[in-house]
């Protein structure tokens, strides 16, 4: 399975990962810049891993999963990155990019599918791409 994951370019670290971020990110200015127009944006979104598990009868396997330490998140498709977890498409996708971060395409056999993303290990996984998310626009 291909899955799509927005990602640091440097870090590899999900755009959920703001202490992470504080970390990276080369300018104060450009840390503020991802608090106010990429988190202030996307913590509210209310897909919780462990509920969707639960509500799709994949709690075992994301357990599982969730166990190993390595556990990344991502999606199918471009289309449902962009339907669950990228609101305000265009403007997110800008700051996104100018904050560093990249769509990458990773090709797995090892993963959970829950109801708006798929969990997978860090560790089985072939990176097949990077690709710049104003490509997108």
């Amino acid at each position: 399975m291909i899955i799509y994951r927005v990602e640091h370019s440097i870090s590899n670290e999900g755009m959920f990962q703001s202490h992470t971020y504080s970390r990276i990110a080369q300018t104060l200015e450009l840390y503020n810049k991802y608090l106010r127009e990429v988190y202030d944006v996307i913590r509210n979104i209310p897909h919780i891993p462990c509920n969707e598990a639960c509500n799709s009868g994949m709690e075992k396997l994301y357990l599982k999963m969730r166990n190993s330490d390595n556990m990344l998140f991502g999606c199918r498709s471009i289309e449902e990155l962009k339907q669950y977890w990228l609101p305000d498409f265009n403007n997110l996708i800008k700051s996104l990019d100018e904050c560093g971060f990249v769509l990458a395409r990773y090709e797995t056999d090892d993963y959970v599918t829950l109801i708006t993303q798929v969990v997978f290990n860090k560790n089985k996984v072939i990176q097949k791409d990077i690709i710049s998310l104003r490509s997108l626009l």
